[in-house]
């Protein structure tokens, strides 16, 4: 409730470096192949169906609940302390759903334990080019994780500039580019405008989403 700073005033936003969308990702008994079908099966399964996610008012919380708030379903938070137990109770079956970041449960999306019916990127990823985006079904809905450098309020423009071309290069020299792409994450790079557009942009998102949700701000 006391935020001892304030995100947009006291930053000098000089890039974002990458974007990683969160999986989409169900137990395989779970009889829904994509999100149409998941979302149909949400609809006729009201309060049945469970998600984890790393704790209460994290991005995989909050997706839930968008996901909730734009679709018209309700599926119910379990939160964890961490997303690593969330999907272990996701591949033991405790739990139905979870929102992980796609590099986290690849390999048991790999090995059929679970089953990633999209991702909420937007546009489709090399590490799993052959899943959809929610988007697809659901237009406008994106989350992404987003990395930015940022430094403190007052940097003056020339430096900031400097700045934010290197990061650009380094962000598009193709092995490292390459790197961040086979993780599952998307290269960016944008300009210093562009970069506090997006912060602006991302407040106000999930300030809607959390207030659509119920979550209230905690006490420090």
């Amino acid at each position: 409730r006391k935020l001892p700073y304030d995100t947009v005033r006291d930053f000098t936003a000089l890039g974002l470096v990458v974007e990683v969308p969160s999986a989409v990702v169900v137990h395989p008994s779970l009889p829904a192949k994509n999100i149409k079908e998941f979302i149909a099966l949400a609809k006729a399964r009201p309060g049945q169906i469970n998600f984890s996610s790393s704790g209460p008012g994290t991005v995989r919380h909050l997706t839930g609940e968008l996901l909730n708030s734009t679709t018209g379903i309700k599926v119910v938070h379990i939160p964890y302390k961490g997303i690593a137990p969330g999907v272990i109770d996701l591949v033991a079956g405790h739990v139905q759903l979870s929102f992980p970041s796609i590099p986290v449960v690849i390999g048991h999306v790999r090995s059929g334990r679970l089953r990633m019916i999209a991702h909420t990127g937007a546009k489709r990823v090399p590490a799993a080019p052959e899943v959809p985006t929610v988007q697809e079904s659901v237009p406008g809905f994106v989350v992404t994780s987003g990395f930015s450098l940022v430094g403190p309020a007052g940097i003056p423009r020339p430096i900031a500039d400097r700045i934010n071309g290197a990061l650009a290069k380094a962000i598009h020299e193709p092995a490292n580019s390459k790197a961040l792409t086979d993780g599952g994450a998307t290269p960016v790079g944008n300009s210093l405008d562009e970069h506090a557009a997006y912060i602006r942009s991302e407040i106000d998102k999930w300030r809607k989403a959390a207030k659509a949700a119920g979550i209230e701000p905690r006490d420090p």
